[in-house]
């Protein structure tokens, strides 16, 4: 009789169990490795907009100095309500609304206008045979500014092209004259004091402000802190 073999296998080791809370610990690693790398990219992007910010307050007050000097004041329309002798009655009456009323309305000094649509030129009044006979040349020059749908009269190059279209003959110069007194408007009281040039009608100023004033603009320039008139 032959001897079987021993096929009697090893004992096996018990499998190790890892407790859930070092399993947890393993996967939330890498997580904070990640983190760790992101943290000082988080800290460079909140030094950079920390120094925007600083930035942007040091160029404010740049700005508003640059815009002080470049740009219309409210000193300056203070002295010219002072100087004024038309508002007497007003700053006697401490009036502030009558002051700004008084200031939207029009003054003698005649300023190109910077629009002036094309339809109101033409609706206006315009001598139609007198376009119809102008030159081929003349007449593309007129073309062109009309497509532009408003003139601003400021801007040489404008006038320049209508003294082009319409020159030559006493009716031809007639249109260029009624379309030149449409390009021109008497400035605000208020205008006239930011305005420059001659403002006459002959030699129209040009404006740098174009807007009305309100009264409570002109209410912060009359009274001070402490409650006296300052007009």
């Amino acid at each position: 009789m032959t001897e079987g073999l021993d096929t009697a296998q090893a004992p096996q080791q018990p499998a190790v169990k890892v407790p859930a809370e070092k399993k947890s610990a393993a996967k939330k690693a890498p997580a904070k490795k990640v983190a760790a790398k992101k943290a000082p990219a988080k800290k460079a992007v909140a030094k950079k907009a920390a120094a925007k910010k600083v930035a942007a307050k040091k160029a404010a007050p740049k700005v508003e100095e640059e815009a002080e000097e470049t740009g219309p004041t409210l000193e300056s329309l203070k002295a010219a309500i002072i100087a004024d002798s038309n508002l007497a009655s007003q700053k006697a009456t401490r009036d502030t609304q009558a002051i700004a009323n008084y200031l939207n309305t029009a003054s003698a000094f005649v300023v190109w206008r910077t629009s002036l649509s094309v339809d109101e030129v033409m609706r206006g009044g315009i001598d139609w045979t007198r376009v119809d006979n102008l030159t081929v040349g003349k007449a593309r020059i007129w073309d062109w500014m009309s497509r532009l749908g408003s003139f601003d009269c400021s801007r040489p190059n404008i006038r320049a092209g209508v003294d082009a279209a319409w020159v030559g003959t006493a009716a031809d110069l007639a249109v260029r004259s009624f379309v030149y007194a449409q390009c021109k408007r008497p400035a605000t009281w208020f205008e006239k004091v930011f305005a420059t040039g001659a403002g006459s009608d002959a030699t129209p100023g040009l404006l740098t402000v174009e807007a009305t004033i309100d009264e409570l603009t002109i209410r912060r320039l009359a009274w001070s802190d402490t409650g006296d008139w300052l007009l």
